[in-house]
C-alpha cells in the first residue's frame, strides 16, 4: 500500500512459486460427470500456507481453462493449502 497526497493506493504483485499443467480428458464432463483432478502440490513451509488475512497475502490458486472450441472456460479458484505440523495428534 502506498500514501500520497493524503490518499492510499494497493499494488498487487504476483509471485509464482510453484506452478503445474495437467491435462484432463473432459469426457467425464460430456457425460455430466464430476471431473477428476488430482492435486499434487509440493510440501508447504507454515510461512507458504493460506494466509489471506496477513501482509503480505499468501494464496493458492487453482485455474482451470480450456482449449476445446465452443466451450469458454477461464476461471480462478482459491484454495485452502496449509503446512502440516509433525509431532503427536492432539487429543479431542
Amino acid at each position: 500500500m502506498r500514501h500520497s497526497n493524503g490518499k492510499s493506493r494497493t499494488r498487487t504483485v504476483r509471485d509464482v512459486e510453484y506452478e503445474r499443467t495437467q491435462q484432463v480428458d473432459a469426457q467425464a464432463l460430456r457425460e455430466g460427470k464430476p471431473l477428476p483432478i488430482k492435486l499434487n502440490v509440493p510440501k508447504v513451509k507454515p510461512e507458504d500456507s493460506t494466509a489471506l488475512s496477513k501482509e503480505p497475502r499468501v494464496l493458492w490458486e487453482l485455474q482451470l481453462t480450456s482449449d476445446v472450441p465452443g466451450v469458454d472456460l477461464d476461471t480462478t479458484f482459491v484454495i485452502p493449502v496449509y503446512a502440516v505440523r509433525k509431532g503427536p495428534r492432539p487429543k479431542a
